[in-house]
């Protein structure tokens, strides 16, 4: 989540291009304090004083306000948390992703992340990843964890792709494969082929993200 358009409140000796107009928002500032109920809305009214108080605590001027910037996981996740536009089948979502997630993953309508808290703030901004289904999109953001590097979706996919259609393996089952020191290891399949790790180690080498090869003795 980001601040953006921020409008400091500064006098003329004062340069305002010496003051940032976005700054991202560390996660910890929009914490609840535990056991206090809260309905959605003043969730996110609570969230906004404390964005706005940890500009002014952290740049020390106070400002006329902001236009706030989210990521599509950013709205999944308060959708998610509100109980706001969810289902539990997506059109896109093919019989293995259900089976394999079982019966209780639940979803976000497209139609309410794109209109979400489209109400009488007309500045409130929502930068979209895409239209994707949940699913599809949390295994992205595991294996961009698995490999620690920010692949893009198309290269994601890929590799996603190659782990379920030939090891039934979906990213969001992969052990902590940390300390992986060639591709099988990171995504944690003792047979996967030469074939298949070299198709996967190529695509990480446009991140500078290498492993080493298995050798063919091993594969024997």
């Amino acid at each position: 989540m980001k601040a953006v358009n921020i409008k400091w409140d500064i006098d003329e000796d004062y340069k305002a291009d010496d003051l940032p107009t976005e700054v991202a928002i560390p996660n910890e500032v929009l914490e609840i304090s535990s056991g206090v109920v809260l309905s959605s809305q003043e969730i996110y009214e609570t969230r906004i004083e404390q964005i706005s108080n940890y500009l002014s605590d952290e740049y020390g001027f106070c400002h006329k306000g902001f236009d706030i910037e989210l990521e599509r996981k950013d709205v999944v996740q308060y959708a998610l948390d509100a109980g706001t536009g969810i289902n539990y089948y997506d059109g896109e979502t093919t019989d293995k992703e259900i089976n394999s997630c079982g019966e209780n993953v639940r979803y976000v309508d497209s139609v309410t992340v794109d209109s979400f808290f489209d109400n009488d703030n007309k500045n409130l901004q929502y930068a979209i990843v895409s239209g994707m289904c949940l699913l599809d999109y949390d295994e992205w953001q595991a294996i961009k964890e698995v490999f620690n590097a920010d692949l893009s979706y198309d290269d994601a996919s890929d590799i996603i792709c190659t782990l379920w259609e030939y090891y039934d393996r979906s990213p969001l089952d992969i052990p902590d494969t940390e300390n992986a020191k060639t591709v099988k290891e990171a995504v944690g399949i003792e047979d996967l082929s030469l074939k298949d790790e070299k198709f996967i180690n190529d695509i990480l080498q446009k991140y500078d993200c290498s492993y080493e090869m298995s050798s063919e003795k091993e594969k024997e």
